[in-house]
């Protein structure tokens, strides 16, 4: 359940789950580290604000299983600045670069904003223009066909798609410097100081 109401384990669960099959000691003392982490921490919690603006962030860690060189994406969605839906999975393809990686992410994460911006119309919500923050410049270049992606053809229609539905949602991509990038808690193990002042970022 912690993995459905804390991301800040959202990365840990989602590495060791894929040794539930075949897991050693190591992997069973990580398990136990993240209950005594979550023990420690019991306190916080997520706290849903009054406002109803909606941010998105996507971020990817490129080529980090060192077993089959996939990325991880992560991608996190806010409500009145806390966290409603965020996602830590393995990439199912190898991306060839950091950039492919990101993209990857990048459209991961739109199609999970769709489905929210979607329910909130049902909802009777207006429609809004939903920015996602992205923290890799030649992915933002790319949704604004500002950056040529034609040496890799796979790379090509996955923009081109990218940003022929962006302009259909009315999703847009800003960029977001790499320390203020919330989703990053969601790509990696991260040094302790930065992993908390993120972490707090989304949890009280």
């Amino acid at each position: 359940m912690a993995n459905g109401t804390r991301p800040d384990v959202a990365f840990s669960v989602n590495r060791l789950s894929q040794y539930c099959a075949g897991g050693e000691a190591a992997h069973f003392k990580g398990a136990v580290r993240i209950l005594q982490y979550l023990n420690a921490t019991k306190n916080l919690a997520l706290t849903l604000g009054g406002s109803k603006s909606v941010m998105a962030y996507s971020d990817a860690d490129y080529a980090s299983d060192p077993s089959d060189r996939r990325s991880t994406t992560g991608c996190l969605l806010l409500m009145g600045g806390a966290p409603i839906h965020w996602r830590s999975q393995k990439q199912r393809l190898v991306a060839m670069s950091t950039t492919e990686a990101e993209l990857y992410a990048l459209v991961r994460c739109a199609l999970d904003a769709k489905a929210l911006t979607e329910l909130l119309n049902e909802l009777g919500e207006p429609p809004f223009q939903l920015i996602i923050k992205c923290d890799n410049e030649s992915v933002r270049k790319a949704v604004n066909k500002r950056c040529n992606t034609k040496n890799l053809k796979q790379l090509e229609i996955r923009q081109k798609v990218v940003t022929h539905n962006f302009a259909l949602w009315n999703f847009a991509v800003e960029y977001v410097r790499t320390g203020e990038q919330l989703a990053d808690i969601l790509t990696k193990p991260l040094q302790r100081q930065i992993f908390e002042r993120l972490r707090n970022q989304l949890l009280h």
